[in-house]
């Protein structure tokens, strides 16, 4: 059991020199202490840290101060009076990140009614049995600290998630491509990534020294594809800076036919020594498409070296809570609005809704609810209209298409209700009712009669 001191004479310089970390934030989220204990565990000095703001964000390189910075941010709870903890993967100057179990507690001014600074000391996290259980916010704030720290390690990657076992194929598949300058073809629903991984694949590979360039097969006019893919012939050992290395063709399946005869051109094995990497993307599958004649077969034998299929959000939930805490914190990011996370209620919601916007869809659903968000935690009423429409129809249900009636039935039907409200306008008087219904008086008591309605109407109503 470590002794304790007999004297306290100097006790913020106790705290200062002392091997447990600890810290302090003032009101404005700067770092106002930061003693030899968190020098030692970080490996950034006082002088690096004392007056940098903290941010709640996770940051993908924990070599950084900032990534120092994020992690000492303190949650909500700490800033409305509440003591509170945070479980981290502590970052280091110059070794890996250590799992920690940070407190926080919030210092009160003198009249005791403003947080005028919180208090942290780094701690080790506790075992299973002494641990309690964490808030939605703090769990997926620290599940995303951890999986962007592994996919680092793992595959030099900082700004993806994949944590499911379908992106984890996915990323063993974009390291093989990192690792060739072969033709990959993306295949994947509109809103999954495909660009991202493009262009993921080209800066990790050997021809991510030069630009990436990407065209939008539906929407560039054919003349300015081909004037680019002409410049390259033209010039194949040109070595300007701005020679591309990567043409993208999204949409690769809408290209004119001339243009997918350019690509296949540039694709042809006597032009490899172009030095041009291609990579394409396509929301529908090529192979109907080929049959049909309506995409080249050489182009697609070409194309299809390389395969990589982006799943649908639908079945990334285990990637879900990490990709909605990603965006989140990215609009923490130089804001002074910090949103920690998610209220159970309002992550319970975007749970189960079925993303049919895929990723681009998460992403504009989280910007405009860290934009409503009035508080630490984005609750159910700050998720956009859009949102909860979505989410009500899929509730709901397709909407039944109408099923066919005898028309007779249908006729009948209407010719009842068009009776009865004549009637009511005309308070009872039947001949004012013949009217309004342009026909005979005597016509309207027949079909009345017919139809099985009550015609003692002439007698309360008068004539």
């Amino acid at each position: 059991m470590p002794r304790r001191s007999a004297s306290v004479a100097r006790p913020l310089a106790l705290v200062r020199e002392s091997p447990t970390p600890c810290f302090m934030l003032n009101a404005r989220r700067q770092v106002v202490l930061f003693n030899h204990g968190c020098e030692l565990a970080t490996g950034w000095t006082a002088e690096d840290v004392i007056g940098q703001r903290t941010e709640l964000v996770t940051e993908s390189d924990p070599h950084t101060v900032a990534a120092v910075l994020a992690a000492l941010s303190a949650p909500a709870s700490a800033w409305s009076g509440q003591p509170g903890r945070q479980p981290v993967d502590l970052p280091h100057r110059t070794e890996e990140p250590q799992p920690r179990l940070i407190h926080f507690w919030p210092i009160l001014d003198a009249d005791g009614t403003t947080i005028a600074a919180v208090m942290g000391c780094i701690l080790a996290v506790p075992t299973p049995d002494d641990s309690e259980p964490l808030t939605i916010s703090q769990r997926l704030h620290a599940e995303l600290a951890a999986l962007r720290n592994t996919l680092r390690r793992t595959y030099g990657e900082k700004n993806v998630i994949a944590k499911c076992p379908a992106m984890q194929r996915v990323m063993q598949q974009v390291r093989v491509a990192q690792g060739t300058t072969a033709p990959v073809l993306l295949t994947g629903a509109a809103g999954t990534g495909k660009e991202h991984f493009a262009r993921m694949i080209h800066y990790g590979s050997a021809t991510g020294r030069r630009p990436f360039v990407p065209f939008d097969c539906r929407m560039t006019p054919s003349f300015e594809i081909k004037r680019v893919l002409r410049q390259l012939h033209e010039e194949p050992h040109g070595d300007s800076p701005l020679r591309p290395g990567a043409l993208y063709f999204a949409d690769v399946d809408a290209a004119p036919t001339d243009v997918q005869e350019r690509i296949a051109e540039l694709l042809a094995p006597e032009q490899q020594t172009l030095g041009v990497r291609i990579l394409a993307g396509t929301t529908v599958p090529l192979a109907p498409l080929v049959a049909d004649e309506k995409f080249l077969l050489e182009l697609w034998h070409r194309l299809q070296v390389l395969t990589i299929d982006l799943p649908p959000l639908s079945e990334r939930l285990d990637d879900l809570g990490p990709l909605a805490q990603f965006f989140l914190e990215e609009h923490n990011r130089g804001s002074d609005r910090q949103v920690a996370g998610f209220s159970e209620a309002a992550w319970e919601q975007l749970r189960r809704y079925p993303w049919p916007g895929h990723l681009d869809e998460l992403q504009r659903v989280i910007t405009a609810a860290h934009a409503n968000a009035t508080g630490p935690e984005i609750l159910p009423e700050h998720l956009p209209l859009g949102f909860h429409s979505g989410a009500d129809a899929f509730t709901l249900g397709p909407l039944q298409r109408p099923q066919p009636m005898p028309l007779d039935a249908l006729l009948e039907q209407v010719e009842r209700e068009q009776i009865e409200l004549a009637i009511t306008t005309a308070k009872g008087h039947m001949t004012r009712a013949a009217e309004f219904l342009h026909i005979p008086r005597a016509r309207l008591y027949r079909r009345m009669q017919q139809l099985g309605l009550d015609t003692s109407s002439e007698a309360s109503g008068g004539t």
